[in-house]
């Protein structure tokens, strides 16, 4: 009678218990989990639930005592991952990689469940959910101690295991460790039919991943899928969608769909670094300085706040200020890209290349599997008129994204700089070619270096009707551009037509009064009329090369992912960058360059 009641009140202890961890009251837990555990004489399952109480509280070394002392941790793989979870917290990630790999080893690969000792099989559910949260564990202290190749394959293993455990695919696609077409191997390779409940769990499964991996592979604008009507109001999935606006630069567009996920949820994570980075890009401070001061309130020890103040500083260029909030956002979060990435555009904003070119690579170190970093870096060189350098980076940017249309230009201009007029042409058609589905009424002013660009090859190939076309698509993304007008003057001039390049050469002076080159060329021109003599080409192609300013920004943070500016190089100089969110991301942060039209046509 006395084991029968001395065993019923243990289970009334432990539904106290377990009803205090339901309610969060972890210390009621602890007080009562830790008689319990004297009762019951340690049995196994009442020793890791005191343990657990321990990781509640914060107990964490008392935590590892109490499960080494009384659990056989080469029999027990609960203890083994609670003991790495406490140090894991510690920050200790030496010790949770030791404790982790040396269970994970084959030999030693045994599994404690209900008082039996059994080998851990990865094909059990219960079993490969543990082996998912060790690999899952296992990868995030290698990227505590900075082995990033390790970590994602521990992270691959995760998911290999248990195809639910979205923290591994989300350490994967939002520190952009793989390639877009490594992603997509990825996700052809997991074992959704096997783990998935019926044919409609594994399609919601695999469509709500693949609507997660890389928004620049494709530019076409991201729909959601039939099947997943009934999730279109779930804010997870119109993220997803405002990324893939982002990144094809619709960005009122994805302003729109932020600003109402967060009117619905005010401190959406998944959603603020995207907001940020469009705020940033649609020029607006104000609104951008209430949200940074919101979050450092709300959330002062998380790195998107600080990274919100930082964004807003370098959107008012105070980099000096913007500097030292990005400095704190990454020591808060070492591994967050996107932070890395807007840090450089500080430098670079003034002219600092070695600083910027600093911060771009520690972020292509945390961000192998993104193009921007090394985009970034290739266009310091290219700054420095190092172009060989410059275009080594370039392809390796194309590399990880072949279709991107940004890189794609900044390639074609080293062939404009290189002399290669034939080569840029192709390049500059490929970029326009992607991007042609897109409506030009819709697009970001990003994209008017890419059309002027072009006209700028057209009319070194002597095709000036086509480069006069161009600027005018130009003129549409930006209307008031003097370096525009005044291309399309010098083209008429080229055509001997002086009457209309003396139209355009005084538009382009109402917005650029100080305009040696469009005074020169009025000059020339009016003489010309005045005199009625033949238009001599020599004369113009004596004239010092004429700057044509151009402001291209980056789709992605600096991911992106943040906002951005992209542009091509010749005689490079850099105007103001802005962020990417990459997420996340994503994502980017923007360049501007200067190409010289040179008049030796």
């Amino acid at each position: 009678m006395e084991t029968q009641s001395s065993s019923n009140n243990i289970d009334v202890l432990r539904s106290v218990i377990n009803r205090n961890l339901k309610l969060r009251n972890y210390e009621s837990a602890l007080y009562w989990a830790d008689k319990v555990m004297t009762l019951s004489a340690d049995n196994v399952e009442d020793v890791l639930v005191c343990a657990n109480c321990l990781y509640h509280t914060g107990q964490y070394h008392r935590a590892v005592a109490v499960v080494k002392n009384r659990i056989d941790l080469k029999t027990n793989a609960e203890g083994v991952l609670l003991i790495a979870n406490c140090y894991y917290a510690c920050a200790d990630y030496e010790k949770t990689a030791l404790v982790l790999t040396e269970f994970l080893t084959p030999a030693a690969r045994t599994f404690h469940h209900k008082s039996s000792t059994q080998q851990l099989n990865p094909k059990t559910p219960t079993d490969s959910h543990i082996l998912s949260a060790m690999h899952l564990l296992l990868g995030k202290s290698y990227e505590g101690t900075g082995s990033y190749d390790l970590s994602t394959e521990q992270f691959r293993q995760a998911l290999v295991y248990d195809v639910y455990c979205h923290e591994a695919f989300d350490k994967i696609i939002g520190h952009h460790l793989l390639t877009a077409s490594q992603e997509q191997e990825l996700l052809d390779q997991l074992p959704f039919e096997e783990q998935c409940a019926g044919e409609d769990n594994c399609k919601t499964v695999s469509t709500l991943y693949r609507m997660q991996i890389k928004k620049y592979a494709g530019h076409e604008v991201l729909s959601i899928p039939s099947e997943m009507c009934a999730l279109e109001e779930n804010l997870d999935v119109i993220v997803s969608l405002a990324e893939r606006f982002y990144c094809n630069c619709y960005f009122r567009d994805a302003y729109k769909i932020t600003s109402k996920v967060l009117n619905k949820e005010p401190f959406h994570l998944k959603c603020l670094p995207l907001h940020i980075v469009l705020l940033v890009e649609l020029r607006k401070p104000r609104d951008l300085f209430y949200l940074a001061h919101r979050l450092v309130d709300t959330y002062p020890t998380n790195a998107i706040s600080w990274f919100a103040v930082a964004c807003y500083y370098h959107l008012i260029h105070n980099n000096e200020l913007a500097r030292q909030y990005f400095s704190k956002a990454t020591s808060l979060d070492g591994l967050f890209g996107p932070a890395w990435l807007v840090f450089g555009h500080s430098f670079a904003a003034e002219s600092e290349h070695d600083q910027a070119m600093a911060a771009y690579f520690r972020a292509s170190q945390l961000m192998k599997g993104c193009h921007l970093p090394f985009l970034y870096i290739g266009l310091e060189y290219g700054l420095t008129s190092t172009t060989k350098l410059a275009e080594k980076f370039f392809m390796q940017a194309q590399a990880i994204a072949p279709d991107d249309p940004f890189v794609i230009h900044e390639i074609g201009v080293i062939d404009y700089q290189n002399g290669r007029y034939r080569d840029c042409e192709v390049k500059m058609k490929q970029a326009l070619s992607i991007i042609d589905s897109l409506d030009l009424k819709k697009l970001s002013h990003l994209w008017e270096p890419l059309l002027n660009n072009m006209a700028h090859t057209c009319r070194k190939l002597r095709k000036y009707e086509e480069a006069i076309s161009y600027h005018r698509k130009a003129l549409i993304l930006k209307s008031k551009n003097a370096s525009t007008l005044s291309g399309i003057g010098y083209n008429y001039m080229l055509m001997y037509d002086f009457e209309k390049a003396v139209e355009y050469f005084h538009k382009s002076l109402s917005i650029r009064k100080n305009d040696s080159f469009a005074m020169d060329m009025i000059k020339i021109a009016m003489d010309e009329l005045v005199n009625d003599l033949n238009f001599n080409v020599k004369v113009i192609d004596s004239y010092e090369p004429l700057q044509i300013e151009r402001k291209l920004n980056l789709t992605q943070l600096r991911q992106d992912t943040t906002a951005r500016d992209e542009s091509l190089p010749n005689t490079p100089q850099h105007a103001p960058r802005e962020p990417t969110p990459q997420f996340g991301s994503g994502d980017q942060s923007g360049m501007s360059i200067e190409m010289e039209m040179s008049l030796d046509d």
